[in-house]
């Protein structure tokens, strides 16, 4: 195998002949290979290594922490980001002892890991978003995954290209200094619009606003970080108000520094209110102790390849329009996804419409795909569409309380993997479409669940009340697999005052767990047709 190592910049690109990758490749031609400038400061992670095609590979260490839990439990990740043009292979090895058995999936499909002691080999079909669940490796009261971002090599070298006539940040004032406070050269800086680009450094900075008209490029290995809440950090990072043509590119980092346990000021990575034509793409969102992207009274976001490690919740549409949130990897200690209103129609609200979510990793200790709970203005022509959730507290979630109809809401083609996050009520929960009067009465009309796989460890849960029952809601071919219900003797579905539902294709494996479970449904208003048992 030929292998030769390039420095562009300061990034590493690894030439890979294709002999080694037969999936997909030509022989005698190369895969190439781009490891991104290591980040100063960034915390390595522990107890883990990996090799990328024979050259040892950085893995950042990641924790999200349950924003209200005082730490007591926690996702863990280890982090690699790079960009290819094609397959890669790699070994991982851990110096905890064994592997077990660990799960390595892409979006929609799960792939092979050969499993060897303490190394697990793996091969990466090309860019894309990669998680490995390794349970055996989790610490108490947490998990433990791999993330793999591969970033597509072409796109990154077609981007970079653009950006070569942007202003340099470098050039006009701001420097790459972890310890240094430059909020006021960044913001002239911004406050300029155009094209601005920030190479690889460590860029400090306070609160922040973009204007009209600015794309701002973070290149990889760029970090705009947040100073201390203490030095006078408000409750948004970057702040977009009032602004039309807005983009955030390129696959460095937003780190709002708000996530550790000692630290716990609200801060948002992105405020968008009331502008037009923002998009976030392929950025990194780490570390926010509030909701990371807040989408207020605007129209036409958009969303594409953004990785979110937040505190709190990942996405909020509040009373926006024409939203699009499309290829995420989110990892939340609250809601992964959350589509709400907060802004009454009268006398000056606004809908929340044609929101989609697509394509899509989501991990929650909350509510992953989530309609509500604020819904005090109307929310139509919602679609989940093509997602997985792992270590998912509760999946499928409408909380429908304060008067605005919430109407032609969909979820499809998704996968679940549950879990008993054992200091949530709810945990575990498929599926919890709930009415219940908080503000008003809210009606809720044509809801579509379909194409769903699920563990199912805890009930689901559906309720209306008098006045707004839970009707029109269908379920169609869902796929259970059943395992020992987290607590007592439930049935998989629990309905609570005015339900009607209607589930057809129901296909339960009960895996030996059927007398576990008290049977199918308890209440009255799930109706379900095609069902079809496996012991």
């Amino acid at each position: 195998m030929g292998r030769t190592s390039l420095i562009s910049g300061n990034a590493a690109v690894l030439l890979v002949a294709a002999l080694c990758l037969p999936a997909g490749g030509t022989h005698g031609s190369e895969r190439r290979v781009e490891l991104y400038p290591p980040v100063p400061g960034a915390a390595n992670a522990e107890r883990l290594t990996a090799m990328l095609e024979g050259q040892a590979l950085p893995l950042a260490q990641e924790r999200v922490w349950h924003a209200d839990s005082g730490g007591q439990y926690y996702i863990e990740l280890a982090v690699a980001r790079f960009a290819a043009d094609g397959p890669v292979r790699m070994e991982l090895a851990t110096d905890q002892g064994e592997w077990g058995q660990p799960a390595l999936r892409e979006l929609g499909r799960d792939l092979a890991a050969t499993v060897s002691g303490s190394k697990v080999a793996l091969q990466l079909p090309g860019p894309g978003q990669y998680y490995l669940q390794a349970p055996a490796l989790a610490r108490p009261n947490s998990t433990f995954t791999v993330v793999f971002w591969v970033d597509d090599l072409r796109a990154v070298e077609q981007t970079r290209a653009q950006f070569k006539s942007a202003v340099d940040a470098t050039r006009k004032g701001v420097r790459s200094d972890p310890m240094l406070d430059q909020t006021a050269a960044i913001q002239r800086l911004l406050d300029q619009g155009g094209r601005i680009c920030f190479p690889a450094g460590v860029y400090r900075a306070g609160s922040l606003s973009l204007r009209s008209d600015t794309i701002l490029y973070l290149a990889p290995g760029a970090v705009l970080q947040a100073i201390d809440a203490e030095d006078g950090l408000g409750s948004e990072f970057i702040a977009i108000e009032q602004a039309r043509n807005v983009t955030i590119c390129g696959q460095g980092t937003l780190d709002a520094h708000s996530l550790s346990i000692r630290r716990r000021h609200n801060v948002h990575h992105l405020n968008i209110t009331s502008s037009r034509a923002v998009t976030c793409e392929d950025v990194l969102l780490k570390d926010s102790n509030s909701w990371a992207v807040h989408i207020r009274r605007s129209d036409h976001f958009r969303a594409r390849n953004v990785k979110v490690l937040s505190g709190k919740d990942g996405f909020d549409p509040d009373a926006s329009r024409d939203v699009a949130i499309e290829g995420a990897f989110v990892v939340s200690g609250d809601d992964a996804i959350a589509i709400k209103n907060r802004f009454p129609t009268e006398p000056d609200g606004r809908t929340t419409e044609r929101v989609v979510v697509r394509d899509c990793i989501l991990c929650s200790l909350k509510s992953a795909l989530k309609i509500g709970t604020e819904t005090r203005g109307p929310i139509r022509d919602v679609s989940f569409e093509h997602c997985d959730v792992f270590d998912g507290e509760r999946g499928i979630v409408l909380y429908a309380r304060d008067g605005g109809p919430i109407e032609r809401a969909q979820w499809r083609n998704l996968r679940l993997f549950m879990r008993n996050w054992p200091q949530e009520k709810e945990s575990g929960t498929v599926f919890h479409l709930n009415i219940e009067r908080r503000e008003a009465l809210t009606p809720v009309r044509e809801c579509r669940i379909e194409n769903v796989t699920a563990n199912w460890l805890a009930a689901s849960k559906f309720a209306g009340v008098p006045g707004a029952p839970l009707q029109g809601v269908t379920l169609r071919n869902i796929t259970l697999r059943v395992e020992p219900p987290k607590s007592g003797n439930p049935c998989l579905f629990e309905t609570q005052g005015q339900v009607q539902v209607s589930a057809a294709g129901l296909t339960i494996d009960w895996d030996g767990n059927k007398a576990k479970w008290a049977g199918i449904a308890s209440g009255a208003g799930l109706t379900v047709t095609e069902a079809h048992e496996r012991n």
